[in-house]
């Protein structure tokens, strides 16, 4: 069959010439005209002659959970399919993922609705600075920037910490110091102008940060917890760093549970983690 010419009026006049000239344009399948042409006598198809196609066929995307399942419910009032369950198709790679409902599973798979998957952005945020080292300032400006993320400590104890840290970056950091109950004393020294020791102090800090945020665009708010880091570098600077604890089966947890709260709404659905075969040429 050949499709070059498909949209080319030219090729539809040859068609129709020759299927006037070999006898009439013939029925095929499922009602819809071909025609051989002369020339090389190849099977011209001549569904785009037509008011309507013959099939409801084509890859809808959309961008959120809702808008999946309403064109699906869409695209069920027109389509009649002998599929005796909606397979839901999901797949990941990194901090995307997509999730594809085919509706005519049973024949040409060629009808699906496609929904892309990011990160929220609050989650976004936290992750692309997941284990790189910041500067005190650095950190302290983003922690201010997003006490509405945190629940533990909460928002007046995490703008005294992110205080803490703008308020003492000039000083000289010495060691870190492990308390029984969890958390962090950075021991530090105050130095005069012309670099001599002038006292020394102790700044509390958090071992661990509980965060409250959607992992997944559209998706619910969940409890996390991250891990603070302190590295004292040379002449005393200190950098501070956070580990999202259990990453990345936070993300296929909280993805599959998206794709369970699309599978609810739509009824005869069957979940699988992977990818649709499309259905070879012949």
């Amino acid at each position: 069959m050949n499709s070059e010419n498909e949209n080319n009026p030219l090729a539809m006049v040859a068609a129709l010439v020759a299927a006037q000239t070999l006898g009439h344009a013939k029925i095929i399948g499922n009602n819809v005209p071909a025609a051989v042409l002369p020339n090389d006598y190849t099977l011209k198809l001549l569904e785009g002659t037509l008011a309507v196609p013959t099939r409801t066929r084509g890859n809808f995307s959309v961008q959120t959970a809702q808008a999946f399942t309403r064109t699906i419910h869409l695209l069920r009032g027109i389509v009649q399919s002998n599929t005796p369950a909606l397979p839901i198709f999901f797949s990941r790679s990194s901090t995307t993922a997509q999730v594809q409902a085919v509706l005519n599973f049973d024949n040409w798979r060629d009808l699906a609705v496609t929904l892309t998957q990011g990160l929220s952005l609050p989650f976004l945020d936290w992750y692309r600075l997941n284990g790189r080292a910041q500067t005190q300032r650095a950190f302290a400006l983003f922690l201010e920037e997003r006490t509405a993320h945190v629940v533990k400590p909460e928002g007046a104890a995490l703008l005294e910490l992110a205080r803490k840290f703008k308020a003492n970056v000039s000083v000289r950091y010495q060691s870190v110091i492990e308390a029984e109950n969890g958390d962090n004393a950075l021991e530090f020294i105050q130095t005069t102008e012309a670099g001599t020791a002038s006292a020394k102090g102790r700044m509390k800090v958090p071992n661990f940060i509980t965060l409250g945020l959607p992992v997944w665009h559209g998706g619910e708010p969940v409890k996390l917890e991250a891990r603070f880091g302190y590295t004292i570098g040379d002449e005393g600077k200190l950098a501070l760093t956070f580990e999202i604890l259990r990453l990345e089966e936070l993300l296929a947890e909280e993805l599959r549970k998206i794709v369970e709260a699309i599978a609810r709404e739509l009824v005869k659905s069957v979940v699988i983690e992977g990818s649709n075969c499309e259905v070879p040429e012949l």
